[in-house]
């Protein structure tokens, strides 16, 4: 049903996601139509509210699983059964058996939704026993009840293997009665109560479905009621007891709307004798549904957060890389938001149990992928799964790789991680032949030796770095590499500041070793391909800009010193990170095929006489030549242009880029007196003559207000002090030495 709906609908979350709401909603009408049938409208109504603010509903329509929809085709299936039950008690035998057979079928379709609706199906063969009932008949009905709960315990035992080849761990054998107390209180106040609260809360609602059952309607519906909603709830715990097919109360989920419908009958009989109370149970048990939502906003009850795991591997995992999944169902949710970029498997696959030993072909696979990749990027939850519940792969994992990082993205559910290996160990005798030399070291000892392109850059801008150091001597800072490419104007393409291998600190590395760190550098979306400069530094700490680095001979070298060139081939074509690290501020198009999504300066405050930088990222949609058409900046106050200047939009891009993107400095001179300025752009085409832009609401533009930029003069001095140190030294072009005077105070 899921397939064929995103077929038609797309594969949004919203789309994704509708099914289950839907399902959830339009459980309350058929709650609310069931509770009239039985009692009257204001049954109907409390049964409605009960179903309506009910957390577990809530909590269960915002996930894309399949039980909202299991919990209607229950509630769908109790009322056919109640009609089917009251046409064949009035005699409409005929009418009464087509309720009964589309009950049944409802039932059914529950049973292809989650295996453990059959135990609806026993109850729906009682409920019919005690309709056609011409009399009392305790024996016959007591029968019935014990066949309705001993026949799916015998199915279920003889299907076992073929149910689940290999036990999770969590799904648990639990005693009945902890199974049915926990399905009472999670009815009444959803996931994520505990303690007094939720023992409270289960036994008001237990004291209105005994209320409900024993001064609800008359015998024959009664019995009709009890089997229904009792016999399928205490069949699930039976069979929990003794196998292990309960994990929480959502493979029981299809019992509550059941639960709400007696409890809705407990009410309105207290109404009946007290009206006073029937306000303030209704207000406990509101209350502690508005706990259960309330809680639901908790950061540390949040489901399991598979998009942004998915958005660290996108921005993290190189092309040699491998997304390796422990569990097969998070494939699927992993490929809805991955989109098939990142190369991904599952291991084990559906179907396939690792058991308590890794078998030899489950080894032979380990041993492919580790000779394939550069790293693995291990995907897994914390927990146990069913196709390997003694964590084999992991162990394996544990023992022939060397983890780099680990990372959690824990929710209320089975809290998703990932943990990254090198497939080699990071420790080498020597620096391998063919790498580049650097021979630069921190004040404290670490040393840069060298490094390379681990891989060739791919076309959407990802390049495999591999650095190689070696610690000279103890206690050395606790360092963050920093690496920038950067072009001849000195514009940041690509920059990385972290860890050189996150999980081992260089504090700790072994004296004397070459260790060698692997990395992943991403160009901005758009970077133009040619060649740029690599710069490198060592920052300590975990903030703070780079230290001084010391060359061979001891001599200070810089805190970012070029290593040498990088020549890539771009990043035009479109990654799925690309959409989040560039914000669609401006959004606005042209009739040439181009979408402006973002030009903005670097900074919003300038010195008069420097250069302001702007960065522009545009996405194309036809054959446009961005090298003929051209940006014009300006800076205005009044009616007047303070600065001004043109330029290509960008470098000829290949055919089928998607992202263009350019750097731009307008020099703002310095005759531009103090005060604030509007920056506006304008595009030109090919003839000379403004594009025509289109922003939001239809909007028709020539110039965009790219906002204020503030701009200062510097002190200048024209008659400064007489040094007490002159010195007369020439700094290129740019800058000229007078002299120096040292502070005495230090």
């Amino acid at each position: 049903l899921l397939y064929g709906f995103l077929k038609l609908a797309g594969d949004s979350d919203f789309a994704a996601k509708f099914l289950s709401v839907f399902f959830s909603v339009l459980t309350v009408p058929v709650v609310a139509a069931t509770g009239r049938r039985l009692g009257g409208s204001r049954v109907g109504l409390l049964a409605a509210v009960l179903a309506a603010i009910s957390p577990l509903y809530v909590w269960y329509a915002q996930e894309v699983r399949m039980y909202t929809l299991l919990t209607f085709l229950a509630a769908l299936a109790f009322y056919l059964s109640l009609r089917s039950v009251e046409d064949l008690r009035r005699g409409a035998y005929r009418l009464g058996m087509a309720w009964a057979a589309a009950a049944f079928l409802a039932a059914g379709l529950g049973i292809l939704t989650q295996y453990l609706a059959v135990f609806l199906v026993p109850a729906l063969g009682f409920g019919l026993v005690a309709a056609l009932a011409r009399r009392k008949r305790p024996l016959i009905l007591v029968g019935a009840a014990f066949l309705a709960v001993a026949g799916p315990l015998f199915l279920v035992e003889a299907l076992w293997g073929r149910l689940i080849a290999e036990p999770t761990p969590q799904f648990r054998e639990v005693s009945p009665f902890a199974i049915l107390w926990d399905l009472l209180g999670r009815t009444a106040a959803g996931l994520t109560p505990e303690g007094p609260l939720l023992d409270g809360l289960a036994a008001a609602l237990l004291g209105l479905i005994l209320l409900g059952l024993f001064k609800g309607p008359n015998w024959p519906v009664r019995w009709w009621l009890a089997g229904l909603v009792l016999l399928p709830a205490a069949a699930t715990a039976l069979v929990g007891s003794q196998r292990p097919v309960v994990s929480n109360v959502r493979h029981l989920i299809f019992a509550t709307p059941g639960l709400y419908l007696v409890a809705a009958l407990g009410l309105e009989a207290v109404r009946r004798r007290f009206p006073r109370p029937v306000p303030i149970l209704l207000g406990v048990l509101g209350a502690g549904a508005a706990v259960g939502l309330l809680q639901y906003f908790d950061p540390n009850l949040q489901k399991d957060d598979f998009r942004s795991l998915v958005a660290y591997l996108q921005e993290n995992v190189g092309p040699a890389d491998l997304v390796l999944v422990h569990e097969a169902t998070v494939l699927h949710v992993f490929e809805h938001y991955d989109r098939g970029y990142l190369w991904a498997e599952a291991l084990p696959r559906f179907g396939e149990a690792v058991g308590s030993r890794l078998p030899p072909d489950f080894e032979a696979r380990l041993e492919r992928l580790k000779s394939a990749h550069r790293r693995v990027w291990f995907v897994y939850w914390p927990r146990s799964i069913a196709g390997d519940p003694t964590g084999v792969i992991p162990a394996w994992l544990e023992s022939n790789l060397f983890a780099v990082s680990d990372r959690n993205f824990a929710g209320r559910g089975m809290g998703v991680a990932v943990r990254a290996y090198v497939t080699r160990p990071p420790t080498e005798k020597a620096v391998p032949a063919g790498v580049q030399t650097a021979d630069l070291r921190s004040a404290d000892g670490l040393k840069i030796l060298g490094w390379e392109v681990a891989g060739p850059p791919t076309a959407d801008g990802r390049i495999d770095l591999s650095f190689y150091f070696r610690a000279e001597a103890t206690g050395l800072s606790d360092y963050r590499l920093v690496v920038r490419l950067v072009d001849a104007q000195d514009h940041p393409w690509a920059y990385f500041d972290g860890r050189p291998i996150p999980a081992w600190p260089t504090g700790r590395w072994p004296l004397g070793e070459v260790v060698r760190a692997d990395l992943t550098l991403r160009l901005a979306p758009g970077t133009p391909a040619g060649t740029y400069r690599l710069e490198v530094g060592l920052a300590p700490g975990e903030a703070g800009g780079p230290a001084p680095l010391l060359d061979r001979a001891g001599n200070p070298a810089g805190t970012l010193v070029g290593l040498g060139e990088v020549a890539v081939p771009g990043a035009y074509r479109s990654r799925p990170d690309f959409d989040r690290a560039v914000p669609d501020r401006l959004g606005l198009r042209c009739g040439c095929g181009l979408r402006l999504r973002e030009l903005a300066p670097n900074s919003r405050e300038i010195l008069a006489g420097r250069l302001l930088t702007v960065r522009g990222y545009y996405q194309r949609a036809g054959s446009i030549n961005p090298a003929a058409y051209r940006l014009v900046l300006e800076l205005r106050q009044g009616a007047g242009a303070a600065a001004a200047g043109a330029w290509p939009l960008g470098p000829t891009a290949p055919a089928g880029s998607d992202w263009l993107a350019g750097v731009y400095d307008l020099r703002v001179p310095a005759t531009v007196g103090p005060g604030e300025y509007r920056l506006v752009g304008r595009l030109l085409g090919p003839e000379g003559r403004p594009e025509t832009l289109v922003g939001g609401l239809g909007r028709n533009l020539t110039e965009v207000d790219l906002g204020l930029v503030r701009v200062s003069t510097p002190e200048r001095r024209f008659d400064p002090p007489q040094p007490a140190h002159p010195a007369d030294v020439y700094y290129g072009n740019l800058l000229h030495l007078l002299g120096y005077t040292l502070d005495r105070n230090g």
